[in-house]
């Protein structure tokens, strides 16, 4: 499916640029070594976590599933959340063609998960696993993802971000 066949293309056709508060998710995926998974962005040329937003009737499990497909090449089969994302500061966010949002992401986290890595050259250019203490260049928001999974981790409450 294209963009401008998506629920969130056919909204932003009709009101242009302007913000739109959008529902989404994204997920911090663990391989065995304690290593984080991140996609090479196609939109923005930046390093993030696989993430998304919902299409019509779609609830956030099958989001979860359906971009982490569409993203990587894998099919997740375990998750939960963790935390939710929507600080003012950090959840605004302008693309490179001057679409603004604000983002409403909860935040799951996953280690279980089938297939093999595949970037489709378009949304995702580069797949690649890093080490959490040593990340490439990223997203803010989706670098503050990672640093607030950590706080989860090492105190098991819910992060509100």
């Amino acid at each position: 499916m294209t963009f401008e066949e998506s629920y969130f293309g056919q909204i932003r056709a009709l009101t242009g640029s302007r913000m739109l508060k959008v529902p989404g998710m994204r997920i911090i995926m663990e391989n065995d070594e304690g290593e984080i998974l991140l996609q090479l962005r196609g939109d923005v040329g930046k390093w993030g976590l696989p993430s998304g937003l919902p299409e019509e009737n779609e609830e956030i499990s099958e989001t979860v599933k359906r971009e982490v497909w569409e993203e990587t090449g894998l099919i997740v089969s375990g998750f939960f959340p963790w935390g939710f994302a929507s600080a003012v500061e950090s959840e605004i966010f302008v693309y490179p063609n001057g679409d603004v949002i604000h983002n409403y992401s909860l935040a799951f986290y996953s280690d279980q998960w089938e297939g093999e890595l595949k970037a489709d050259n378009d949304e995702t250019l580069d797949l690649k696993f890093f080490n959490p203490s040593d990340l490439p260049e990223m997203i803010v928001n989706h670098r503050i993802t990672v640093d607030r999974f950590m706080r989860f981790r090492a105190t098991g409450e819910f992060q509100l971000f």
